[in-house]
């Protein structure tokens, strides 16, 4: 969250100041007259909006999980859309990605695994398979191939994440809501090796 928030000047403001900056004399009766008012007035609004977005992209612009009108240039910047994330997207489900792209060290190892898929919204364990050696194996201990040490198995709830419509983040002919596992799917077999190999049990 970004915090020390720029001060917003309203119409009013503007319209006040080009008052004090007008020269005296009866060319220029004041911006509260009614011809003048008009006009100046017309002048305040537009520098009231200009000083409002200014003040939009050093609050919120420049936070992605707030961005909206800067959004495209952050996720060209970070190398999105993701291909593992379904097309198209809503904005929720865009700073969503960008949040957790930025969030993300890469890596294979199983914290590293499990975090990724928290960051998409996945709960997860994973289990290792140890192959069977004389020594180790116990009786009636199942016999896991050697081959089975570079495989592991991704255990994630059956259901995958909603992504609910929410109002002021939801935009005009979005679901109002989503959901698929194809993500987490793609998400950790991007990350794996071409030695290793992953299986999904959905529980």
């Amino acid at each position: 969250m970004v915090s020390n928030p720029v001060a917003t000047l309203g119409a009013a403001d503007f319209l006040a100041a080009i008052d004090r900056m007008l020269p005296p004399g009866r060319a220029f009766p004041g911006a509260d007259a009614p011809t003048e008012e008009a006009f100046w007035g017309g002048v305040a609004d537009l520098e009231s909006a200009f000083h409002q977005d200014l003040a939009l992209l050093t609050e919120r612009e420049r936070d992605p999980s707030q961005t909206s009108l800067l959004l495209p240039l952050w996720e060209t910047a970070w190398g999105l859309p993701d291909p593992c994330i379904p097309q198209p997207q809503t904005q929720a489900q865009r700073r969503a990605a960008l949040v957790a792209k930025i969030g993300d060290g890469g890596g294979e190892s199983i914290p590293t695994l499990i975090a990724a898929a928290a960051r998409y919204g996945y709960t997860i364990t994973i289990t290792e398979f140890v192959p069977a050696r004389v020594g180790r194996a116990r009786c009636g201990g199942r016999l896991i191939p050697l081959s089975a040490q570079f495989t592991f198995q991704v255990n994630a709830p059956n259901a995958a994440p909603v992504i609910y419509a929410r109002a002021g983040v939801t935009c005009a002919g979005e679901p109002l809501r989503s959901a698929s596992n194809a993500t987490l799917e793609c998400v950790i077999g991007a990350r794996l090796r071409a030695t290793r190999s992953v299986t999904f049990n959905y529980v």
